[in-house]
């Protein structure tokens, strides 16, 4: 784990991802920069964030993009900036979490619906394990 603890370097890890979200993130390259194998990383992933990596990762690229869908910018350029290679596999991915398409997330209406961006809180390692859980706060309706 480059000398890191392993709470060091999950915190690190989740600052790497959160740094490099428009480009491509592989598990492979996510292990590397961690020091973790991709059985740790993916096991230690699922225990703390909730979710495997790729889910985690989408839905940070998802809430990332929320700003500029409620600024007026074009679906298109939400999906390139965050990482999505098609307009459609954004949407696609969009509806899956939020319920509605990006087009209809800009109703003022709608936008109270949507979830905040996934945080981490409360990571503690011990020698019985590691404890920590996701924190999905609710966006307030306008």
């Amino acid at each position: 784990m480059n000398g890191l603890s392993l709470t060091d370097a999950l915190h690190a890890l989740f600052a790497y991802i959160e740094h490099n979200l428009g480009q491509s993130l592989r598990l492979e390259m996510l292990s590397r920069e961690s020091g973790l194998s991709v059985f740790q990383l993916t096991r230690l992933f699922e225990r703390f964030a909730g979710m495997p990596p790729a889910a985690y990762i989408r839905a940070r690229r998802l809430a990332r993009s929320l700003p500029q869908l409620l600024r007026g910018d074009r679906v298109l350029h939400g999906a390139l900036d965050w990482g999505f290679d098609y307009e459609q596999s954004y949407i696609r991915a969009f509806r899956e979490a939020y319920g509605i398409t990006p087009a209809r997330c800009r109703r003022p209406q709608e936008a109270g619906r949507l979830t905040g961006i996934p945080r981490l809180s409360g990571l503690t390692v011990s020698a019985g394990g590691m404890l920590g859980q996701p924190v999905r706060p609710m966006r307030p309706a306008v």
